[in-house]
């Protein structure tokens, strides 16, 4: 039985990247300037502002998506073995290098498309929570 991963990652990912960017594009619109204003206001002493740490884990969470899913899409072309006679064998073959020479790569590149595709879901929480946490500090300004 043989299973790639990019499959089921090039089946999954334009989704989960919708989903942050459509959570992205709730963060900006919510709110009014009022709110906004406060959220830039409130921060620790030399730190980030509320509004550029959530902003920082939106984008975060879009580069490992998309990088997941640029791994996906290299892995996925890169699947096959050239024919003897191809023009990438003969070329191999001319610098003195087998035509499944690239086959020798193929379990760390999937290794290391796999662990962005995973870590890529587990993101997902990372930006939930981010929006669970704008959620409180709207009600807490809200509130002031």
């Amino acid at each position: 039985m043989s299973h790639n991963w990019y499959e089921p990652a090039l089946a999954s990912l334009p989704t989960l990247l919708g989903f942050g960017v459509s959570g992205y594009a709730i963060w900006i619109g919510w709110g009014n300037d009022k709110m906004r204003d406060a959220l830039i206001k409130l921060n620790s002493p030399g730190a980030d502002s509320a509004y550029i740490r959530v902003s920082a884990i939106f984008a975060h969470f879009g580069l490992v998506q998309v990088t997941a899913l640029i791994l996906a899409i290299i892995c996925q072309a890169l699947n096959y073995s050239p024919s003897q006679n191809s023009i990438l064998a003969m070329g191999l073959n001319f610098v003195g290098l087998s035509k499944d020479f690239f086959h020798f790569f193929k379990p760390v590149g999937d290794a290391f498309g796999y662990f962005f595709f995973v870590y890529s879901i587990m993101s997902i929480l990372e930006a939930t929570l981010a929006l669970f946490r704008l959620a409180t500090w709207f009600q807490r300004l809200g509130r002031t």
